[in-house]
């Protein structure tokens, strides 16, 4: 009952967070996303935020966000024209007539991201630290020292509740990069780490935010363990690793902000000017994008860029997007550095990262989003903390008449578990061992009672128990990047058709080029770039369902992605 006037007082969906309110005094804040606002439409849902202890050394501030992957508008706006077969009367169809995906969404192509580099991005962080980090071979050897031996047990992340912590594994080869550099080039003009993409995420726009902005580095295959007697040999360490450097702009109060930058990154689309060289476009598009990411950028309300005065004219001016405050320096600890590696015969692990204050050092974080996975065991070490996930996932398996809880949503893109409290995440995801980080194994041979029977018990009446166990699954860090493999799981795309989750080997993005561009993984292709242009597109024509695009509205690119789903 007490939840129930909660839910009808303050429009709280989540009643699952105040359910954990109650037993560990957490807090459920309730936050509002402006859908429509010219028509004053407000849809709220709740955020679960952390306030179950101090933070810890390894902890700059508790995360404030959901899913790093699934909130915001990308969930809000997910299957709205499911439908909208055909142009909705009275919509502005030119509002973004055409969307490029490597321009506009995911770019991936080295001609326009040459003027954006690792040593570029670590300098701009250097210098919004305004003094705090003296020089890029500080803020790299600080960062990768929290990898090394005695000061990995130090800054580990650790259970704010006092339990024991989670695994985290301190011989790891990554502390071996505190001692490499870089920053020299090798082989004739090789660089340690390659940028593979820039990324624009505006399916992750929340209420106070414009998205998340990322700049994913490789690296380099040639750079190895060095070579005795070998010139100009790379003094680097053998294996794969990727950095995304993921960026959340704050809107400062006004959502026109997020408008511009959206038709900025639209513009990015255009073709050459009459009379202009495709490669004199391609080098304009790079350096407006190392002006976007590196150097700051002005933008007049149409997204154009301002150089000059205006005479009065609305304009944003907008700091790097690569700032130490957008990855979690600010007080709102927004945005995060994470990495996926496999290094020195190592296993794939992906972890996370934030700026914190006063050191303004790199320190890690639970990886946000993906629950630890010996919770979901009937060995689980911290009982009380699988009790918690039980009711979490009970929660979002409900089935109340017609609504269902967020884990049985059908699209795709937006299914998802409620926002975790912070002594359910992990510290580290294992991508290859399926016993540390596989939850569907973990559930098949080993699983919590009581999880088990919220499963089954969801099973009788909407999917199957092994669908939903891999709905949890793909959730997850290593789920998604590694374990969930192509297969159908009751899901449907934005438009209402039948589609299955598409395997991966481990990375999304890859250091190898393929017809001109870094390679990307189906998942990208066929689920995730296809429905970021359906927010983009539904946010830049009105940003409520009825500006929904309809299927013939897409770009090619889409359209070749949807021919023959789902893609079993």
């Amino acid at each position: 009952m007490v939840l129930r006037f909660f839910e009808g007082m303050f429009g709280v969906e989540d009643t699952g967070c105040l359910d954990f309110a109650w037993k560990r005094l957490l807090s459920c804040k309730v936050r509002s996303v402006r859908l429509a606002p010219a028509r004053g439409v407000l849809v709220g849902f709740a955020v679960l935020l952390f306030s179950a202890g101090a933070p810890d050394a390894g902890e700059g501030k508790q995360p404030l966000q959901d899913h790093p992957e699934r909130r915001g508008l990308g969930v809000e706006l997910a299957g709205q024209s499911s439908t909208n077969t055909e142009a909705t009367p009275g919509r502005d169809a030119s509002a973004a007539p055409t969307i490029v995906w490597g321009r506009s969404l995911f770019v991936r192509k080295p001609a326009l991201l040459e003027e954006i580099s690792f040593t570029g991005v670590m300098d701009q962080l250097v210098t919004s630290s305004n003094g705090k980090i003296a020089d890029r071979d500080e803020l790299f050897r600080n960062w990768w020292s929290t990898a090394a031996a005695d000061e990995c047990e130090e800054l580990r992340p650790k259970q704010p509740n006092g339990g024991p912590p989670f695994s985290y594994d301190c011989s790891r080869a990554e502390g071996m990069l505190k001692d490499k550099d870089p920053y020299k080039a090798f082989g004739g003009g090789k660089t340690p780490f390659i940028i593979v993409a820039a990324v624009n995420r505006v399916d992750l726009l929340l209420d106070d935010d414009c998205g998340e902005f990322r700049i994913i580095a490789g690296k380099h295959p040639d750079w190895k363990n060095p070579v005795p007697n070998e010139a100009d040999a790379p003094n680097g360490i053998t294996g794969e690793m990727l950095i995304a450097f993921e960026a959340v702009m704050p809107n400062e109060g006004d959502p026109k902000r997020c408008i511009a930058i959206q038709r900025f990154w639209l513009a990015l689309s255009e073709g050459p000017a009459q009379g202009q060289r495709l490669e004199d476009r391609e080098w304009e598009v790079a350096i407006l994008l190392r002006r976007f990411f590196l150097e700051g950028i002005t933008l007049a309300e149409d997204g154009s860029v301002v150089d000059g005065d205006l005479g009065g004219r609305t304009t944003f001016r907008l700091p790097p997007a690569m700032h130490v405050d957008h990855l979690g320096a600010s007080e709102s600890s927004t945005g995060q550095v994470r990495t996926n590696s496999k290094l020195h015969g190592g296993q794939w692990g992906l972890r996370e990262y934030r700026f914190e204050k006063p050191s303004m050092r790199l320190l890690p974080t639970r990886t946000t989003g993906s629950p630890e996975p010996t919770l979901f065991s009937q060995n689980s070490p911290d009982s009380e903390a699988t009790n918690d996930l039980v009711e979490l996932v009970a929660e979002s398996i409900r089935t109340e008449g017609s609504a269902h809880g967020p884990l049985l949503d059908p699209n795709i893109n937006s299914f998802h578990l409620p926002g975790l409290p912070e002594h359910l995440l992990a510290a580290e995801m294992n991508a290859e061992n399926r016993s540390l980080g596989d939850y569907a194994a973990i559930l098949h041979t080993e699983g919590h009672p009581d999880l088990i029977g919220e499963i089954e018990g969801a099973a009788a009446r909407v999917l199957t128990s092994e669908q939903i166990r891999k709905r949890i699954q793909s959730l997850s860090c290593a789920g998604c990047h590694k374990f969930s493999n192509r297969g159908s799981g009751g899901f449907k795309d934005d438009f209402g058709r039948e589609i299955c989750w598409q395997g991966t080997n481990n990375t999304h993005v890859t250091t190898t080029l393929r017809d001109g561009e870094y390679q990307i993984s189906r998942a990208l292709k066929f689920v995730f770039l296809p429905h970021r242009e359906f927010v983009m597109r539904t946010y830049l024509a009105g940003n409520t369902p009825e500006n929904a695009p309809a299927e013939e509205d897409m770009s090619t690119e889409a359209q070749l992605a949807g021919e023959g789903l789902p893609h079993c």
